[in-house]
């Protein structure tokens, strides 16, 4: 019971929350009051003061008391005129001052500014040069990619073009490709005897020596491929790129687009 006289007891108005002392007010009001003194008793230092004289002139206009102000009226000057030979092509505003608050010579500031657009050129020139790099780089990557592609895919295609032969010419019942590398490798079959095998080694090295003088390693794929599919098209009627067996030459003139792969796109 006493805890809860304790809480329902009044509270005075001093203590209320969020309400301030009559002591307190009085010392924020004598505070306030003493730093509007300072800033009123405040002495400008010489800087300040030449600011403030220097930009209440300059908005105000120019009264017919100035002395350049009456030499321009009695040569014939109006308000609003413009000044020159020609009164509707000249300034209508005086030329506005420059302030220089460094202590370097005349010129220097001119001449940094000058520097630094000069460097901001370099820059800019110099990120351009890097971006057409970059894209030419990028351009001879992808060039690189689709030859890899491009090379690969012919030597799959050719790989299944061997095998293609080497199923045909059997149907047929002949033992030896009509060149070496027409049946894939593991394919071929040696019909020499033991006695000729050394002899026969060496006519298969000889010959791959000069299929290779004759024909560079990077258009191999390419040039094998082009003979071999003309073969199976001459001797079996076949077209690799449409997979089926055409009836006769005629037939296949009339249903295959070509001897290509483009020809098939």
């Amino acid at each position: 019971m006493q805890q809860i006289s304790l809480w329902l007891a009044p509270v005075s108005k001093s203590d209320r929350p969020g309400l301030v002392s009559r002591n307190h007010a009085r010392r924020f009001e004598l505070e306030a009051k003493s730093e509007e003194a300072q800033l009123k008793n405040k002495i400008k230092s010489k800087k300040e003061i030449e600011k403030e004289t220097r930009e209440s002139g300059l908005t105000k206009a120019l009264t017919s008391e100035n002395k350049g102000f009456k030499l321009l009226q009695q040569m014939g000057y109006k308000p609003g005129m413009g000044i020159g030979k020609q009164s509707n092509e000249g300034i209508l505003e005086p030329i506005q001052i420059q302030l220089k608050s460094g202590r370097s010579g005349l010129g220097k500031e001119t001449a940094a500014k000058e520097r630094q657009e000069e460097m901001a050129t370099l820059r800019s020139q110099w990120k351009g040069k890097r971006r057409k790099i970059e894209h030419q780089l990028h351009g001879d990557f992808l060039k690189r990619q689709r030859e890899k592609q491009t090379y690969r895919e012919m030597e799959s295609n050719l790989r299944e073009s061997q095998l293609i032969c080497y199923q045909l010419d059997g149907e047929m019942g002949i033992e030896s490709p009509e060149q070496l590398w027409f049946w894939p490798q593991a394919c071929i079959k040696s019909n020499v005897d033991e006695e000729e095998q050394d002899e026969a080694d060496e006519e298969d090295t000889a010959a791959t020596c000069q299929l290779d003088e004759e024909a560079p390693d990077d258009d191999e794929p390419e040039q094998k491929l082009e003979v071999l599919t003309e073969y199976l098209r001459r001797q079996y009627k076949y077209c690799l790129w449409c997979g089926i067996t055409f009836q006769d030459t005629s037939d296949m003139e009339q249903n295959c687009p070509g001897n290509t792969a483009a020809d098939h796109r």
